[in-house]
């Protein structure tokens, strides 16, 4: 921020100038291009760059190991950049290490709102927070013995640590509190999280309804629900990506590399992102399924002359172009409002559970649960029917073992568990067989 020192020296007008993040092409270790960020001071005006600043090198948490996905990064480049912005055009700061405690928790008091005035949620604004405190706190270690610092990290956050309770295992969990800033986070609409998951035996009956009347997602569904992939990371999937280990010629292993995101993007259509870069294994319950449902979806390809094998796409949309994440979402939403929901209810009618299911029929009636049910689903399955240690949920999920993901899961859907637990409606196929045809 050196150049604002000089625009403030001169007088020059500072709402001119603007902080911006541009995108440039660099070789990673193997040689192959990768997309980096540089923060750079801008004329608002002519748009010419004024100065490349090397602010970019603050934003990466240095502290987590997990390689971070491009668009994460991005995200957290352009939260940081808002807050430079603010600091440039708000206040009348020369350079960051004048920033004060105040200063900080001004902007996020300014950024619980959105543009209509309504708090945001408040796992939004913790992730707001978080990317402004990993870059202050950056900037901090790395210069303060040169520069006379306004804040100090140290005194605005505290590291707790807390060993989970029954646990014989040494990992301890680690939690982030604020204290010096004194900001409570934002009410929003964090409610909605209580009605995102479909109920145990519920999946059964939503791919059976997928494998008859939309057979081209069925498989995303099975690897949404068995491996916990979230829908970006199942459109971006080749055949390539899909290893399957066996021995004694039975598959014991079946593992997804979530590695490339966005890479059938045609045009301006995004097909999506993956999240985490990682390998991620179909759960052993699961193997069959899975198996059987790879099977069934070449069988669809190939019927419609589309590859099934190397690095061509597995899910196509109805132009036998690779699937978007937007149009699998709306396939998912079409199949459960326009036939889930009918085969649920016939169903329901005849079984001995019919008071037991109304009531989630009316939850799901009320609020549609979401494309992300199935990565809920999978939690579900892995905490109550499993009864996995929080370590090993966290892996089969694929978060990262620093994060709070499976506290703040367990926290928002407490009652929802609890009657996952005692859930004993199971799906007859044969009832639906009956009434269908």
């Amino acid at each position: 921020m050196e150049k604002i020192v000089e625009i403030s020296k001169y007088k020059i007008d500072r709402k001119r100038y603007e902080f911006k993040y541009k995108a440039v092409l660099l070789q990673d270790e193997q040689n192959k291009p990768r997309k980096w960020f540089c923060i750079v001071l801008q004329d608002a005006i002519t748009n010419d760059i004024v100065e490349f600043t090397g602010l970019e090198k603050y934003v990466l948490d240095l502290s987590c190991t997990d390689s971070l996905s491009e668009k994460t990064y991005e995200i957290a480049m352009a939260r940081v950049v808002m807050f430079l912005n603010y600091i440039l055009n708000d206040t009348s700061i020369c350079s960051l290490h004048e920033v004060t405690i105040n200063d900080i928790r001004n902007y996020l008091l300014m950024k619980r709102k959105n543009k209509y005035g309504e708090d945001i949620k408040s796992d939004s604004w913790g992730r707001i927070r978080k990317d402004i405190f990993v870059f202050l706190e950056n900037y901090y270690r790395y210069n303060k013995e040169t520069l006379p610092f306004c804040y100090n990290t140290e005194n605005i956050r505290e590291i707790i640590i807390v060993k989970e309770k029954n646990s014989r295992l040494s990992r301890k969990h680690v939690v982030s509190r604020y204290k010096a800033l004194n900001i409570k986070p934002p009410k929003g609409n964090d409610n909605k999280h209580r009605k995102r998951t479909i109920m145990y035996g519920h999946l059964k009956a939503m791919l059976y309804t997928a494998k008859k009347y939309d057979p081209m997602i069925y498989l995303a569904i099975c690897l949404m629900a068995y491996a916990g992939l979230r829908e970006g990371e199942v459109v971006n999937l080749s055949f390539s990506d899909i290893r399957k280990t066996s021995q004694l010629g039975i598959t014991n292993k079946i593992t997804l590399e979530l590695r490339n995101s966005d890479k059938f993007r045609k045009g301006k259509t995004s097909t999506g992102i993956i999240k985490k870069i990682r390998d991620q294994d179909v759960y052993p319950d699961f193997l069959d399924e899975v198996e059987n449902a790879l099977e069934f979806h070449k069988n669809i390809l190939e019927a419609w002359g589309l590859p099934t094998e190397g690095d061509n796409a597995v899910f196509y949309n109805k132009h036998r172009r690779p699937m978007s994440v937007t149009s699998l979402l709306a396939r998912i939403k079409d199949l459960f409002v326009c036939y889930f929901m009918s085969v649920l209810k016939e169903t329901s009618e005849n079984t001995d559970f019919e008071g037991e299911t109304y009531a989630f029929i009316d939850a799901y009636e009320s609020e549609y649960p979401g494309a992300h049910m199935f990565r809920h689903w999978f939690t579900m399955y892995l905490i109550t029917k499993k009864k996995l240690r929080r370590e090993l949920v966290v892996k089969w999920r694929g978060d990262s073992p620093s994060s709070n993901a499976y506290e703040e899961y367990v926290h928002l859907n407490y009652d929802l568990i609890e009657a996952y637990r005692k859930t004993a409606y199971s799906f007859q196929e044969s009832l639906v067989k009956d009434i269908y045809g």
